[in-house]
């Protein structure tokens, strides 16, 4: 998980390289077991990780939007925030976490004439899944999965609106999203 110093350090380096930021893709997931079959500091460093971050880089880039007259933020949540699943209740309460950041803030910064953006996927094929590569891709295959590059897609999609158009919530799942 990034420490503040650590997240000041990006965006000055994004600052010096850049000359600011327009758009900011939070994007960071951490499995978790059960609460009670985690010690303390591993439940938090899930939080600081999937939450903590987003609030960190958020901060910083409003900051910086501000004074350039906008932007756009784009958070990448998960189904778990609207389906929970016995064995998520850390990273569900993350992801539940990113909805409601993002609900608030996008009312304390549209006026500010920066967007707010959540994207909600279901199940991906990414190295948090419990299973091998053969089995991702056959699960991508039947429609179990999605392809990493469905989420990179919707990304796309959300930032290429117009101005004045604000995708505020996006949720994409494989046609067969297990859900329970």
């Amino acid at each position: 998980a990034a420490t503040a110093k650590e997240v000041d350090r990006v965006f000055a380096t994004v600052d010096d390289r850049l000359g600011g930021i327009d758009i900011l893709v939070a994007c960071a997931a951490l499995g978790a077991q059960p609460i009670h079959e985690m010690a303390d500091a591993d439940w938090r460093y899930v939080i600081d990780a999937n939450l903590t971050g987003y609030l960190a880089c958020a901060r910083a880039a409003i900051l910086r939007m501000e004074q350039q007259g906008g932007g756009h933020l784009l958070f990448v949540g998960s189904i778990s925030a609207e389906i929970k699943a016995a064995g998520e209740s850390v990273y569900a309460a993350t992801k539940a976490g990113i909805q409601a950041f993002a609900e608030t803030l996008r009312k304390e910064v549209a006026d500010k004439r920066i967007k707010v953006s959540v994207i909600q996927p279901g199940s991906i094929d990414t190295e948090m899944q419990e299973c091998s590569d053969d089995e991702k891709r056959e699960a991508v295959a039947d429609g179990r999965m999605l392809a990493a590059e469905e989420v990179a897609d919707a990304i796309l999609f959300v930032l290429t609106r117009s101005a004045t158009c604000d995708v505020v919530n996006l949720r994409i799942e494989p046609l067969l999203q297990k859900t329970a």
